[in-house]
């Protein structure tokens, strides 16, 4: 627990090197610019083709819109290279789960050639693309694969996933497949370190608590080519103005310097 990182570049006893190329974004690009933007805290986002605003405060209609763009913008650019990003997992009809059974039937519909395991209210089915959300020999939180076969006969059933790199994990338990989830859309926290070439961004004053400028920054710039942001402008404004204000109280940067001038009166 703390927060060494900050702690040890505060205290300014380390060397450290400030890296502030951006190489995700081309130069001139709407994405990089407005990111610097969010991150000094300003309002006025610049909009064009490569970073959009669709005004939809309601949250149902932005449910459809996003449905629509994602399927749009996977015909553009696959579906490896697409991600639906949003602040919650369960709550409204924009969180993780409602729209990962609407992609679901959108891009994965049921047929007869198309097996599928049903757990409660989760669906997996053949073709179906998914994450690991939880660390375990082969794979690791957060690593998107693809369920390529299911087999479901009177001994049980099983799911194969394929994360790719010859990684192969068979799932066949009930605590096994608790660790995986559908990953047509995930929150802004999972998508972490990771980059597409078009990434689709909710944001609502229902996300209320959610809405601040780190989490913004941390879904644009996930994005290499192109950005849309489907909500509420006023919850867009309001993300941006909201710092993430819990700090916690170390003193570890006041130690170090209070060490070393000990150390210094001693010598």
């Amino acid at each position: 627990p703390g927060a060494v990182l900050s702690e040890l570049i505060a205290c300014g006893k380390v060397p450290k090197v400030c890296l502030d190329k951006v190489f995700r974004q081309n130069e001139g690009s709407r994405i990089a610019e407005n990111a610097k933007t969010i991150r000094h805290g300003q309002t006025r986002l610049d909009y064009g083709d490569d970073f959009q605003l669709w005004n939809s405060p309601d949250i149902q209609q932005s449910a459809r819109c996003l449905e629509e763009l994602y399927v749009q913008e996977v015909q553009r650019y696959g579906i490896d290279n697409v991600v639906l990003l949003t602040p919650f997992r369960k709550k409204t009809d924009t969180g993780v789960q409602a729209l990962n059974q609407r992609l679901q039937a959108r891009l994965n519909p049921p047929g007869p050639e198309k097996p599928e395991l049903t757990l409660g209210k989760r669906v997996f089915r053949l073709g179906d693309k998914v994450m690991q959300i939880r660390n375990r020999d082969e794979v690791s939180n957060g690593d998107i694969g693809y369920v390529r076969k299911i087999t479901l006969d009177e001994d049980g059933w099983s799911v194969e996933v394929d994360f790719g790199d010859k990684r192969t994990v068979c799932y066949c338990d009930a605590d096994s497949i608790g660790q995986l989830d559908l990953a047509y859309a995930q929150t802004i926290h999972k998508s972490q370190g990771s980059e597409y070439a078009s990434v689709l961004i909710s944001i609502q004053q229902a996300h209320g608590r959610m809405l601040k400028r780190p989490l913004l920054y941390t879904a644009v710039t996930r994005a290499k080519r192109r950005v849309a942001i489907v909500g509420d402008p006023a919850a867009i404004e309001l993300a941006i103005r909201t710092t993430d204000t819990e700090k916690r109280g170390t003193r570890l940067a006041l130690r170090i310097a209070e060490k070393e001038t000990e150390t210094k009166r001693r010598n």
